[in-house]
């Protein structure tokens, strides 16, 4: 913050705080670590479940329908990986992760979104338009895939 940056840090537990502590629930609405982790690998069993399952119709909606309503990181390691989480989310929905300063990040993760995307609308909206729309930062025009023409503010959805 003293550099005027803005972000999120996602860890095992805030000062004082577990991540299951309920006053953090309004980020975990909104947001997953690592690319939501088996979550959008896993939309087909559990949509079969929602239609299927009694108990497991406690959402209105099938489960994969939300998955546009999240935010994700893009701290996947695999190309292909980040490009299932795009498929599966929407570009619109992914922000660039790194894991630092933790030792499973890495050197240079605007590298892996270039690696895993061709130049162009969606690898900009990753390595930055989605996260200047998620924390309403002032920048250039931009057009974020799935999202539309805009600027850092204004841009955002909201959950």
């Amino acid at each position: 913050m003293a550099l005027g940056l803005k972000g999120v840090e996602i860890s095992s537990h805030a000062p004082g705080r577990e991540l299951s502590d309920p006053a953090l629930a309004p980020f975990w609405t909104r947001a997953e670590a690592h690319g939501g982790g088996y979550l959008p690998t896993y939309l087909g069993r559990a949509d079969h479940g929602h239609e299927v399952r009694p108990e497991a119709r406690e959402c209105a909606d099938a489960p994969s329908s939300y998955l546009r309503r999240i935010w994700f990181d893009s701290f996947v390691y695999e190309p292909s990986a980040l490009r299932a989480l795009i498929d599966a989310a929407g570009v619109s929905q992914v922000v660039m992760g790194s894991d630092h300063p933790f030792d499973m990040g890495v050197d240079d993760p605007v590298a892996r979104i270039r690696a895993a995307l061709p130049a162009g609308p969606a690898r900009d909206a990753v390595l930055g338009a989605n996260a200047a729309s998620l924390f309403t930062l002032p920048g250039p025009a931009v057009t974020i895939p799935g999202r539309g023409a805009g600027r850092g503010s204004g841009t955002r959805r909201s959950s």
